[in-house]
């Protein structure tokens, strides 16, 4: 009687939580959409005197208007914070995300309660710049505040529980910590799987996650089963040409890869690129990532002729898109080395290897890479090794 009645208490604790939680996110969805309503307002030719206001501006504007129109209304203001702060996170303006999304968390931790859903919303929103910026000690410890806060909003089963012990395992996934991450990836997706519908795409994106874990650990069977369950839901629930589809098939294009089924991993390398293409444009810097793995297990696979455009291709998009030092470049330039070294032309070789040389800032990577094996008796190519 007594665990019963405990039981029920739970459980009618959980439902007034969650009741609770969609009166408040009904109320701020609606005051959300009447605040970016005015934003678009104020962009009209009748307040801009006929002049063009670009989308960055409105955004720009809606941020300043946030401090000063929104004191008295914190959770209002925390959610339009946050919004707005992912929004330039997405654009790769972290300086402008991070000053919002600082502000969001500050304001929702001294103003609201810790089981309100906005405060794990912010602390979940900052979490995910820190990770975007490789910072996984800040973004660890903003994903399990989120956590805390999140469960004591909605419960433990709620799917926006999910999304944060998805969003914490993966940086547990990275950091090393591979039994937390798995437990933490699994949980995710049994709350998932229990919650949505079986082709909902966050299922998919819990699926991907997994898939990269147990490839980390080597378990390769295992990651390709999930990456091909992921393929097939976002085919289904997003189309086949979706973005998303696109990441995951990179996924299992470099699990056959590390399996060593090079002819396995041609196809989805293909599709990778054709996806990315039509959802970029020719010359984005993920269609250069894409045009560099599809020219790489071309080469590896014994067809350098058909991989040399578009490794020449991927380097002009690394080159315009990309920072001087990053390492990709080096990595682009080493690619037509080793091709030019199998269509036997020594000269274009060793000149790319001087030019990987020197981006790379040395050649200790040259060393026991066998399309380069060709080259092993040149002085010159030692020469380089040395450098």
């Amino acid at each position: 009687l007594v665990a019963g009645t405990a039981a029920a208490t739970v459980g009618l604790l959980r439902a007034r939580r969650a009741e609770r939680a969609a009166v408040l996110e009904a109320k701020t969805a609606r005051q959300v959409s009447e605040f970016l309503t005015r934003s678009f307002q104020l962009s009209s030719p009748e307040e801009t005197s006929g002049e063009t206001v670009t989308a960055r501006q409105i955004l720009d504007e809606g941020a300043a208007r946030i401090e000063t129109e929104l004191a008295a209304e914190p959770r209002l203001q925390v959610r339009l914070m946050t919004t707005i702060g992912n929004v330039y996170m997405q654009l790769g303006l972290y300086d402008r995300a991070a000053d919002l999304l600082d502000r969001a968390v500050a304001r929702a931790r001294s103003e609201l309660s810790t089981d309100d859903p906005e405060l794990s919303f912010a602390l979940n929103g900052r979490g995910t710049l820190a990770y975007e910026v490789d910072d996984y000690a800040l973004a660890g410890s903003l994903y399990e505040e989120a956590l805390a806060a999140r469960e004591a909003a909605l419960g433990p089963d709620d799917p926006e529980v999910a999304a944060v012990l998805n969003n914490l395992g993966n940086v547990r996934s990275l950091t090393g910590d591979t039994d937390a991450a798995r437990k933490l990836l699994e949980r995710s997706l049994a709350i998932r799987e229990r919650a949505l519908e079986p082709d909902h795409p966050d299922i998919a994106q819990s699926l991907v996650s997994l898939a990269y874990l147990l490839q980390g650990t080597g378990d390769l069977d295992g990651a390709r089963a999930m990456a091909r369950r992921a393929v097939g839901i976002y085919e289904r629930a997003l189309g086949r040409d979706h973005p998303r589809v696109a990441l995951t098939l990179n996924i299992l294009a470099g699990i056959e890869v590390e399996a060593g089924n090079l002819a396995a991993a041609v196809a989805p390398a293909r599709r990778v690129l054709e996806i990315r293409e039509k959802a970029y444009g020719p010359d984005h810097r993920l269609v250069g990532e894409a045009l560099y793995n599809l020219a790489r297990i071309l080469s590896h696979s014994g067809d350098p002729t058909a991989a040399e455009p578009l490794a020449e291709r991927a380097q002009r998009i690394y080159d315009a898109t990309l920072a001087p030092g990053h390492p990709a470049r080096a990595d682009a330039v080493l690619l037509r080395a080793e091709i030019a070294t199998q269509l036997d032309r020594r000269d274009d070789a060793l000149g790319l290897l001087s030019e990987f040389v020197d981006l790379a800032g040395g050649g200790e990577a040259l060393r026991d890479r066998p399309l380069l094996a060709p080259l092993a008796g040149d002085p010159r190519y030692r020469a380089l090794v040395a450098r």
